[in-house]
């Protein structure tokens, strides 16, 4: 199952261990997909393939959910999907604060419970 290791506004990066049989044959490449949570359609992110176990997926939409799942291929073919990664939404950790006031006072919105959540 993929492992996100760092999340931005507006890409994600993952690490996924070696599939624990290659089916006689050494792994040449992955290929990663990924899925807005909550829907079914898979969309491959790399066109072409990938060589190690990590890859830095950019062109993602902030505040959305996604999920990963990743493919081993060697020379008899692909494999079976992964599981899929825990869903992880993609958001700026360096972003700025959302402030309202209340009563005269700064309410910072990561401070609300409930609140854009």
């Amino acid at each position: 199952m993929p492992e996100v290791t760092e999340v931005g506004g507006d890409f994600v990066s993952l690490k996924w261990e070696k599939p624990k049989s290659d089916g006689g044959g050494r792994i040449k490449s992955y290929w990663v997909d990924k899925r807005e949570h909550g829907t079914d359609n898979w969309h491959r992110v790399n066109l072409t393939p990938c060589l190690t176990n990590m890859i830095n997926i950019p062109n993602l939409i902030e505040d959305r959910r996604y999920e990963f799942r990743v493919f081993a291929e060697n020379e008899a073919g692909m494999s079976k999907p992964s599981m899929a990664s825990n869903s992880v939404k993609v958001k700026d950790p360096n972003g700025t604060l959302q402030y309202w006031h209340c009563h005269g006072q700064s309410i910072s919105k990561s401070n609300v419970t409930g609140i854009g959540r």
